[in-house]
């Protein structure tokens, strides 16, 4: 889960700050299409230079940044009721991963668990100490 207030702590001026905001606000559609030369194209700086000065100043790589706010939202639909009978492979789609396996195989390796589990796991009842586990993560 986001922090709270994330947005509001960040400093507008800063090139790796607005990249972050321009990604958490970001639409689910435009997040799964999203690449890190189409951000730097977004904000007029060299793919090489935008890479850089992400990871000197986040820690980490914007493509990895991407990759978790990806698995992040995926994680987030399977966990509405209103999504209770969603496609696993039309989610993976959403979320802009392409190849089925692919998707469940680095869903797995993220959160420990197929995506049919986790999202039956999150719609068991409160008291539940596997549904408490997954919520937890």
């Amino acid at each position: 889960m986001k922090p709270p207030g994330l947005l509001n702590v960040m400093r507008k001026n800063n090139l790796t700050d607005r990249v972050v905001e321009y990604l958490l606000k970001s639409t689910d559609d435009e997040l799964s299409s999203l690449s890190v030369e189409k951000i730097a194209k977004h904000f007029d700086v060299s793919v090489s230079f935008l890479c850089r000065k992400f990871r000197n100043e986040k820690y980490f790589t914007i493509g990895k940044f991407i990759f978790k706010e990806r698995m992040f939202r995926a994680a987030q639909l399977l966990s509405e009721d209103l999504n209770i009978n969603i496609n696993i492979k039309a989610l993976g789609e959403k979320m802009g991963f392409y190849d089925y396996d692919y998707f469940i195989r680095v869903f797995k390796n993220y959160y420990g668990i197929s995506p049919s589990r986790y999202r039956e796991c999150v719609h068991k009842k409160p008291g539940s100490s596997e549904a408490h586990k997954i919520r937890e993560q």
